[in-house]
């Protein structure tokens, strides 16, 4: 609600009151006179009053509330909004500004490897810590019997990520030091070694300012590669030994499909090869594909099913 006064005579009190659009004036005289009112087309309302007594300074024109001033209130509202949303924007753009410094800026963390801290080989299970936790990390490089560059490759790794991750200086600065001791001309050996590689040199191309570690990179570590299917054809139960090269994906990370009916597992081979059967399905051919587990899926080859009484 706005109050809105304009020059008043001697005796006269004039209120104006705004509800639901409307002008409401309320004028009482303190003595008796007359009193006419006009409005104009727009609906701006001015009360004219006569008074008589020691005031003869003459009739008093009193501008009481119009449509213009709810206009200046519109302004100032739309004004103040603009400005509010100029604000926020600025807000917005200094947050983001924010987070893309702290440091080296953010850096995509080890795309995701096949393998678990219990996997066959000492490059698997720590990759797998490293991936999960980075100070468990710093303890198993020395308990898994690395020596030479490759310990100081894979504890420059540990070290710097705990040193981004949890902000330790020193876990940082130990880090940068077995970088430089060996773990840069460190020759990675297989594809979950590569993708450390790069994380790290990443990491301790940042010198001081270390980055902020993001999520996952994209894709896997060691994506399958030549693939294999042995045998390629059968009756559905038969037992497909499916290779995938070097890629050291274990069966438990993958589901494995005959068109889109899932395969049962039964044994591994070790970490590139895996046995599962072939589930019912029509005869003919039916794409075998690998789901890596939300990280992709790839094509395997096809499998031909044949009538059990075919041959």
């Amino acid at each position: 609600m706005r109050r809105t006064s304009g020059a008043r005579g001697r005796g006269a009190h004039d209120v104006a009151l705004r509800l639901a659009g409307l002008s409401v004036v309320g004028l009482a005289l303190a003595a008796c006179g007359a009193a006419g009112t006009t409005a104009d087309a727009g609906g701006d309302v001015s009360v004219t009053t006569s008074t008589t007594g020691p005031d003869t300074s003459g009739p008093t024109e009193t501008a009481v509330s119009s449509p213009s001033s709810t206009t200046v209130d519109d302004d100032e509202e739309i004004e103040t909004k603009a400005q509010t949303e100029t604000e926020t924007e600025d807000e917005t753009e200094d947050e983001t500004e924010d987070e893309g410094e702290g440091g080296g800026g953010v850096l995509a963390w080890l795309p995701f490897g096949p393998s678990t801290p219990d996997s066959p080989s000492p490059v698997m299970r720590l990759y797998a810590t490293l991936d999960s936790s980075c100070a468990d990390a710093v303890d198993r490089v020395d308990s898994e019997g690395l020596t030479g560059a490759q310990a100081e490759f894979w504890r420059s790794a540990a070290l710097l990520c705990a040193g981004a991750r949890a902000g330790d200086e020193a876990a940082w600065t130990a880090g940068l030091a077995a970088w430089d001791a060996g773990g840069a001309t460190y020759a990675p050996d297989g594809c979950l070694e590569e993708a450390v590689r790069d994380v790290t040199a990443a990491l301790a191309a940042a010198g001081a300012a270390p980055p902020e570690l993001g999520p996952a990179g994209p894709g896997v570590a060691c994506p399958p590669s030549d693939l294999v299917l042995d045998p390629a054809s059968g009756p559905p139960g038969t037992e497909v030994r499916i290779g995938w090269g070097t890629a050291a994906w274990l069966a438990t990370t993958m589901t494995v499909r005959f068109g889109d009916v899932e395969a049962t597992w039964t044994f591994d081979e070790g970490p590139s090869h895996a046995s599962y059967l072939a589930p019912e399905g029509p005869t003919g051919d039916v794409p075998v594909t690998l789901d890596l587990g939300g990280h992709g899926v790839v094509d395997a080859g096809t499998f031909t099913y044949i009538d059990e009484g075919g041959g």
